[in-house]
C-alpha cells in the first residue's frame, strides 16, 4: 500500500495539470516572431536487428512539437508581458494559447515554455528601448486544418 499512494498522487497530480485551460496570450500584444526552427519528435522507433530486416514500431500518439520562439516588444509592452509572464502564467509553468505561423498560416497553439534541466526559461536582451525574450515553446501536437490528410490527393 505505500507505494500504492505515491503514485497516486503522481496520476492525481497529472490529472489536475491537463485540466488547466490554457492561458490566452495578451490582446494587443505583438505576435511572437518564430524561428526558422521546429522540432517534432517521431512516434516510431526504427529496429534494426542483427539478422532479418529492419522493422518500424509505433510508439506513442502522443508528438510533441517544438517551437525556439522570440518575443520582441518596447518598454510598455515589455512591461506588460513579463507582468503577464510572471502573473497568469506563474513564471512560465501554465499552458498559453498564442498565434503562431506554420505553413498552414497563422493558428492558435495552446503551447508551454519549455526548459532542459538547468537551462532558463526565458532569456531577455534589450538594444535602447526594444526589449527582445528567447525561449523554446512546446505543443502537444501540431494545429493544422481538418481534414489536412484527405486534401493530399487534390494536391496531385
Amino acid at each position: 500500500m505505500a507505494g500504492f499512494l505515491p503514485a497516486l498522487v503522481v496520476e492525481c497530480n497529472k490529472r489536475a495539470e491537463r485540466n488547466i485551460m490554457a492561458i490566452a496570450y495578451p490582446f494587443g500584444l505583438s505576435s511572437v516572431l518564430m524561428t526558422k526552427t521546429r522540432t517534432q519528435g517521431a512516434s516510431f522507433m526504427q529496429y534494426q536487428p542483427r539478422s532479418g530486416a529492419t522493422y518500424t514500431k509505433h510508439t506513442s500518439a502522443d508528438n510533441p512539437v517544438f517551437f525556439n520562439v522570440t518575443f520582441r516588444f518596447r518598454q510598455v509592452d515589455a512591461q506588460r508581458f513579463f507582468a503577464w509572464f510572471k502573473g497568469p502564467l506563474q513564471d512560465g509553468r501554465l499552458p498559453f494559447t498564442v498565434p503562431v505561423r506554420t505553413e498552414f498560416g497563422l493558428a492558435n497553439q495552446e503551447v508551454r515554455f519549455y526548459a532542459a534541466q538547468g537551462d532558463t526559461i526565458l532569456d531577455h536582451s534589450q538594444e535602447g528601448s526594444v526589449h527582445t525574450y528567447t525561449g523554446t515553446v512546446f505543443a502537444s501536437s501540431l494545429a493544422y486544418p481538418d481534414g489536412i490528410e484527405d486534401n493530399y490527393r487534390d494536391w496531385e
